[in-house]
This record gives C-alpha cells, sequence and structure tokens, in this order.
C-alpha cells in the first residue's frame, strides 16, 4: 500500500500559507513548537536521544533551541541504530534486507515507511526512515505552492498542456532518497506513473539528452551537479534542485 494524499498534507499545506503571511513571528511560533514536540517524541522514543538529550530542558520548562542540541554524527547513528529508532520494530537488519533488493525501490517498507540510503560517498553510508508525518510534511510544499507567487496563469496553462509531466534527473543505482522518492510518487495514482518519470544522471550524455528530449518534460527536478544543469539547460521553466 503507497501512503496517499489526505487531509493532513492539505492542512499542512494550510498552515504553510498562513505561516507565509504571518511573517517572521509566525514562523518563530511554529518553529519553536515543533522543535521542542520532535524533542519530547525523540526523548520518550529513543534511548540513543533519550541518552543524548536527557541534560535538555523539559517540555514544561524554558524553550529549546536548536543550536542547543548536542550533534551526534551518522556513524553514530548507524552504530546504535536499534536504539536511535523509535520504533522498536525497525530493526538494521531487516530493512537492509528489503534495501537489498532494487524491484522495491519506492515501495513503502511495511506499508507505512519511506525507506532511502546515502550514497557512502562519505564513507559512512546511511539508513534514514520517514514515517507518514514525515512523507505528509515533505508533500504538503508541493501543495503550498499552488498559487501565482510560484507560476504565474500562462505557466500553469503550459504545465497543463504538457500534461504535467515531471522529468528528475537524479542518480540511480539504490534507495537514494532522489529517485526513492519520484518512485513513491509514481505508485500513488495512474496518471502519476507517465507523467512522472526518472532519468539517471550516470546515463551517456547524447542518450540522456535525447530521453528528454523524447519526453518533453512541463517542469523537471535534477542532482546538484554541472553534469544534470547541462543536461537540462534547455527544458522549460519552472526547475527545482
Amino acid at each position: 500500500m503507497v501512503p496517499r494524499s489526505g487531509p493532513g498534507e492539505a492542512r499542512t499545506a494550510i498552515d504553510l500559507w498562513r505561516a507565509q503571511r504571518e511573517g517572521t513571528a509566525g514562523l518563530a511560533r511554529r518553529q519553536d513548537s515543533r522543535l521542542a514536540d520532535l524533542v519530547t517524541h525523540a526523548r520518550a522514543r529513543s534511548r540513543f536521544y533519550g541518552r543524548v538529550y536527557q541534560g535538555l530542558p523539559s517540555r514544561a520548562g524554558q524553550s529549546i533551541r536548536l543550536a542547543d542540541l548536542p550533534p551526534v554524527t551518522k556513524p553514530e547513528l548507524m552504530a546504535s541504530f536499534s536504539g536511535w529508532v523509535t520504533d522498536p520494530g525497525l530493526t538494521r537488519d531487516g530493512l537492509e534486507a528489503f534495501l537489498a533488493d532494487p524491484s522495491l525501490i519506492g515501495v513503502p517498507y511495511r506499508g507505512e515507511y519511506f525507506v532511502c540510503t546515502s550514497s557512502g560517498t562519505s564513507g559512512h553510508p546511511g539508513v534514514f526512515v520517514y514515517d507518514r508525518t514525515a512523507i505528509t510534511v515533505w508533500r504538503a510544499p508541493v501543495i503550498a505552492r499552488i498559487d501565482m507567487n510560484w507560476l504565474t496563469a500562462a505557466q500553469w496553462l503550459r504545465l497543463a498542456a504538457r500534461g504535467f509531466r515531471w522529468a528528475a534527473v537524479l542518480g540511480t543505482g539504490g534507495h537514494f532518497a532522489g529517485a526513492g522518492w519520484i518512485e513513491l510518487e509514481r505508485r500513488r495514482s495512474k496518471w502519476r506513473a507517465p507523467a512522472f518519470q526518472l532519468f539517471s544522471v550516470q546515463r551517456p550524455l547524447a542518450e540522456l539528452t535525447a530521453a528528454l528530449d523524447e519526453f518533453d518534460p512541463a517542469t523537471s527536478t535534477r542532482s546538484r551537479t554541472r553534469r544534470s544543469r547541462r543536461l537540462v539547460a534547455g527544458t522549460p521553466r519552472p526547475t527545482s534542485g
């Protein structure tokens, strides 16, 4: 089962609109409240963060600033995986078995979690798990941007004329965040499967350019590399990185 859009995404998007219109004060109020909620949840549900955050103020006490959070490293988190996660049913062995199967890229783990890995270029690959709330927060900004502050009426008509086709030029070859997210979204409905297309940035340049020209996207997402910028140089705007 693929987590689909729902009232939670609409509510979050509406709150994003309100926050933008309330200005700095509205943003600061939300940041303070949500950071406190995250810390409270992590301290209560994660043994790792329960230990790391034990010196922080309680929710009933003074407010918590982002600068107050003790820094942790990816190797620390991966070494303490069973204590890091807030769902004890998530095990590193189980997740790594899931991630070893490329046919499962974009498939929700246990029907509810989006799971991805880092590329490991730092020498320390990481495994990251996002629950339904996190997925909602990721999707809501797309809804919140559907207004004339993002695109003009003419640009919206151009998108519609091209079937809202979205090309994602990203690194592939594993359960990476970008590629996995596109596949997750493709599985949400029948119209997204052909409208959202993933193009591997590792493909030969001429082949990839030809594939993009044939797809003729209305918008594109790309990895932040010099090569991918060259690939989409002629792609209609808007684009996002």
